[in-house]
């Protein structure tokens, strides 16, 4: 069996958590084998759906900088502005 991979780019607008001033995009994530972070479940009316974003996706690069595991993602999304839209690119499905 192979694995078909395909790449998407998205906007997401980081969006305040409750009232706090760090991003969020409304995603719960784990990290892969090889590279980014694996979206576990993505929040009703979040950035991330909005966005298009799908349980099951894989999210590879976020604001142009690779992902490489959960803890990374995580200070990538808590550390970009509330309001700023970023170039987030999803490679295929689990593996």
């Amino acid at each position: 069996m192979f694995n078909v991979r395909f790449f998407m780019i998205l906007f997401v607008v980081a969006t305040p958590s409750f009232g706090q001033d760090a991003g969020w995009i409304g995603v719960r994530v784990a990290d892969q084998p090889d590279r980014g972070v694996l979206i576990r479940a993505v929040e009703p009316n979040s950035a991330a759906a909005k966005a298009g974003l799908k349980s099951e996706d894989v999210i590879v690069t976020f604001d142009k900088q690779d992902v490489i595991g959960v803890v990374q993602f995580a200070r990538l999304v808590r550390e970009t502005p509330v309001g700023r839209a970023v170039e987030v690119k999803v490679g295929g499905k689990a593996a």
